[in-house]
């Protein structure tokens, strides 16, 4: 049971990381849309402002995957864990 509570623990951490990554997802669209709203307004853009964009996507979508890897190897250890638990419980 004490392996289901920490990985329930685990869980709750995942779930902050993902609302913590949602709040950058909208900050990175913000600065995108102003860096279009810019262009449009016939400023000129330099290639550095497209570099950087795609970097902090890039570093983004790294770490969205990794916590999204996470949480599916979190469930399914939890899955295994509580299969153990009610195991125990309805032989032991």
């Amino acid at each position: 049971m004490a392996e289901c509570h920490a990985l329930e623990r685990r869980w709750a951490e995942l779930h902050e990381e993902a609302i913590h990554l949602n709040q950058e997802w909208q900050h990175l669209l913000s600065i995108i849309i102003s860096r279009v709203e810019t262009k449009r307004d016939g400023q000129a853009l330099n290639w550095t402002d497209g570099a950087v964009a795609f970097y902090d996507l890039d570093k983004h979508a790294a770490r969205t995957s990794n916590l999204a890897h996470e949480a599916v190897q979190t469930c399914h250890q939890y899955a295994l864990a509580l299969q153990r638990t009610l195991d125990a419980m309805t032989h032991g």
